[in-house]
């Protein structure tokens, strides 16, 4: 019952960005995990049952960052 979906983040910049972000998991409950891809600025983040997106988007925005969903797909 795992989902991933994807956000393009705003004012990413650097390495720490990367570190920051990918942090999630520990600020947000039943959030699996999260990557960003500097390159592209796209953070891909796996979520467990019950984590909304709009949950993560806000987590990302109290970070610094203005998150745009890119995409949403189940996970087997």
């Amino acid at each position: 019952g795992s989902r991933c979906i994807q956000f393009y983040l705003e004012g990413v910049h650097c390495v720490a960005c990367v570190w920051l972000t990918e942090k999630l998991p520990e600020f947000v409950p039943g959030v699996r995990s999260a990557r960003l891809d500097l390159g592209n600025s796209v953070a891909s983040v796996t979520l467990g049952p019950g984590v909304s997106a709009a949950r993560v988007a806000r987590e990302f925005a109290r970070l610094g960052y203005r998150p745009h969903p890119v995409k949403l797909s189940e996970l087997d």
